[in-house]
């Protein structure tokens, strides 16, 4: 984020680059909260994703620049937890594990950029067994 002077004011943030697209936009109830959602400088989206009393909580998506899905998770209370998802550029699933609490658990599945499988890994607690 850019530094601003002076207090936030709740309600709805916008931040516009200089060339007058917006950069990102979201709601401030003296912390972030609800949608919050930013763009790469061409207007194509970035991020989205979700806030409850400043932390992370609900899905986050992240894009590539040609608009494609980067990454998909899910956080509770700022923490990843459940299905977490990461694609290529041209929209193909390399990445697909598990989260609980933070931590990486259970089978992880790694693929090419073509979508073959190139190795499973497990972990527990985060670590890889």
């Amino acid at each position: 984020m850019k530094k601003r002077k002076g207090k936030v004011k709740d309600g709805l943030v916008e931040v516009f680059y200089d060339n007058g697209q917006l950069e990102y936009r979201g709601n401030w109830k003296h912390v972030q909260t609800g949608l919050w959602e930013r763009f790469y400088p061409n207007g194509q989206l970035e991020s989205r994703e979700n806030f409850k009393d400043g932390e992370q909580n609900g899905l986050r998506e992240l894009f590539h620049e040609n608009g494609q899905l980067r990454i998909r998770e899910n956080y509770i209370d700022g923490l990843e937890n459940g299905l977490y998802e990461r694609f290529n550029s041209n929209g193909q699933l390399v990445v697909r594990g598990d989260y609980i609490d933070g931590e990486l658990d259970g089978l992880v599945v790694l693929s090419d950029e073509d979508g073959n499988l190139t190795r499973t890994d497990t972990y527990r607690n985060g670590d890889l067994i």
